[in-house]
């Protein structure tokens, strides 16, 4: 987690943007969902990557489980892909056969 610089991803495989504007990256290897926030800019303006916020919003960063919980204690195995809907975001986990919300 930090700057976009300094955060590590190990096999994000795949990406949803939610209504707030946010990018959702499951970090697949990590078992975890993350986010990467977007700095206000211009059309004309490039935000340096130092500017774009990574965070660990779902699952522990490299451990891997089947634990049901809040963002921070829930576990996920290997494999898993995103949904937006709403105000919600589902992260299904076929490696334990369940999907999150």
């Amino acid at each position: 987690d930090g700057s976009a610089s300094t955060a590590r991803f190990y096999y994000p495989a795949a990406l949803a943007v939610g209504l707030d504007n946010v990018l959702y990256i499951a970090d697949q290897s990590n078992n975890a969902v993350r986010q990467m926030k977007f700095p206000a800019a211009s059309c004309s303006e490039r935000p340096a990557v130092e500017d774009y916020e990574v965070c660990t919003v779902a699952g522990v960063l490299g451990v891997s489980g089947a634990v049901e919980g809040l963002a921070g204690y829930a576990k996920f195995g290997t494999s898993l892909s995103l949904l937006p809907s709403g105000d919600s975001l589902y992260v299904t986990d076929t490696s334990n056969a369940v999907i999150h919300r």
